[in-house]
């Protein structure tokens, strides 16, 4: 189906042994001989598949002897000689890419200091976990899982609380992950610290008591939570949207200057209309400007677009829009 849709996989076995932060049933150790084994009835059955353009050997895993004995005693098989990816663990050649997963809300969840999305209105917020010289791939961040039904992970269960409350409700812990998780989305795509942004994860078990869970509400029809179809296809939208302002409140009758980065992914430019807009909770514009744009090819822009806050109070939505794609923060005027 990947190879039918174009869309391209970067295939991971299933090794994970962990660091000293994972559990005891993470500290183990595999056979090199076996490993290298079923690597090679693991590459036999997928090197004719175009949709594969990375080979993925671990995943959160620190072993030497994956770079030392398994990458190169499998890596000849494809005679495509794509990259490997190697985890924690340093990259074996020249051109392989190194993965990073910069959880942002995770020492929140931990009962460390609150996470503030006001990070993200700086250049230097956050930057990768990692330091290298190799192509990085950002393929987990966020730590904002909810199981199907909406109740918290494992992982989440005492992070939800700290958000919204003791009292939060199955949709605004919902439509809060959605919102949260695509402007992080949004600040990774601006800046283009990476080569690549996934999701983690689009489709995998849910489960009580499970770590992590997908965002659909019903998988075997495929159906998407709501929450996360809206902000996320606006969050992986061809020209991305970033409205690089966090801050909860704004002040009536202000004229404020707000940052929008619009990050190109289309192989041709783009050029339009970029609305910078001010509604309502009924979806009125009670404040808007607009001004043309023009970005190039896999290229990125930021423009300064001033709006005049009308002299009104209460909750609305900040939203910039350009090429179909809208980013949006929730604002308190007063």
């Amino acid at each position: 189906m990947a190879d039918e849709a174009g869309l391209l996989i970067q295939n991971e076995y299933s090794v994970w042994t962990g660091d000293n932060w994972h559990g005891p049933e993470n500290q183990v150790h595999f056979d090199a001989n076996e490993m290298i084994r079923e690597y090679t009835e693991w590459m036999r059955d997928n090197c004719n598949h175009p949709s594969v353009v990375i080979w993925d050997a671990n995943n959160e895993t620190r072993d030497p002897m994956f770079g030392d004995r398994i990458i190169p005693a499998v890596r000849g098989l494809d005679l495509s000689n794509r990259p490997w990816e190697n985890s924690y663990n340093p990259p074996v050649g020249r051109d392989d890419p190194v993965e990073d997963h910069p959880y942002e809300f995770q020492s929140m969840a931990d009962g460390g200091p609150a996470f503030s999305m006001t990070t993200f209105e700086k250049p230097g917020g956050m930057q990768p976990s990692r330091a290298t010289d190799h192509a990085m791939i950002l393929n987990e961040y966020g730590w904002l899982w909810l199981n199907r039904d909406g109740s918290p992970t494992e992982l989440t269960r005492t992070l939800y609380p700290r958000l919204l409350g003791s009292h939060d409700t199955t949709d605004e812990r919902r439509s809060l992950d959605a919102y949260l998780l695509a402007g992080i989305t949004e600040y990774w795509r601006a800046y283009r610290r990476y080569a690549g942004v996934l999701h983690f994860v689009y489709l995998t078990s849910c489960e009580p008591g499970g770590y992590t869970c997908d965002n659909f509400r019903d998988p075997e029809k495929l159906e998407l939570d709501p929450d996360f179809r809206d902000y996320m296809s606006n969050a992986f939208a061809p020209l991305g949207v970033n409205l690089s302002f966090w801050h909860t409140t704004l002040a009536a009758g202000e004229s404020v200057r707000l940052p929008v980065m619009l990050t190109n992914d289309e192989p041709h430019a783009v050029t339009g209309k970029l609305s910078v807009l001010l509604q309502s909770p009924a979806g009125s514009n009670v404040a808007r400007t607009d001004m043309s744009f023009a970005v190039d090819a896999f290229a990125g822009r930021t423009y300064i677009v001033e709006l005049t806050i009308p002299r009104v109070s209460g909750a609305f939505t900040l939203q910039a829009a350009a090429g179909g794609a809208q980013s949006r923060r929730r604002v308190t005027v007063q």
